[in-house]
C-alpha cells in the first residue's frame, strides 16, 4: 500500500476525525483542569457516560461532552441523564459545530469556549 493511500485513507476515513476528536479532548481537560484544579474533575460512567464532570464541595457543578463532531444522540445521552439527576449546566464542546441548544444542553465551539467566550 503506498504512503498517499494510507494518508488519503487517514484524511477521508474515520481516523482523522478520531485523532482530532481525542486531541480536543485532551484540550478540553487541560483547560478545565486551568480553570478547576485537577481534583474537581471526575469522568461519569452511568447507563451512559460523560467525559468531563466539575465537582465541588461534593457537588456536581457542570458537565462536559467532547466530540469532534455531533452527529450522534449518543454523544448526548450522558449528560441527559446527569440533568435527570441534578439541573447543571451541560455542554457539549465540538470543533466546529454550530452553536446551538439541544434539551437544555448548550453546542458550542471548542475554540470560543477555550477563549473565554463561554462558561
Amino acid at each position: 500500500m503506498s504512503c498517499i493511500v494510507i494518508i488519503r485513507t487517514f484524511v477521508v476515513g474515520y481516523g482523522l476525525n478520531e485523532s482530532l476528536g481525542s486531541l480536543l479532548e485532551n484540550a478540553v481537560y487541560l483547560e478545565l483542569k486551568r480553570r478547576y484544579g485537577g481534583d474537581s474533575i471526575f469522568y461519569y460512567r452511568g447507563k451512559n457516560e460523560v467525559d468531563f464532570i466539575i465537582r465541588q464541595n461534593n457537588e456536581i457543578k457542570e458537565a462536559y461532552q467532547v466530540t469532534f463532531t455531533l452527529n450522534d444522540e449518543r454523544e448526548i445521552k450522558g449528560l441527559k441523564e446527569v440533568l435527570r439527576r441534578k439541573k447543571v449546566p451541560a455542554y457539549v464542546i465540538t470543533f466546529d459545530d454550530e452553536e446551538k441548544e439541544i434539551s437544555g444542553i448548550r453546542v458550542l465551539k471548542g475554540w470560543k469556549w477555550m477563549l473565554g467566550s463561554f462558561p
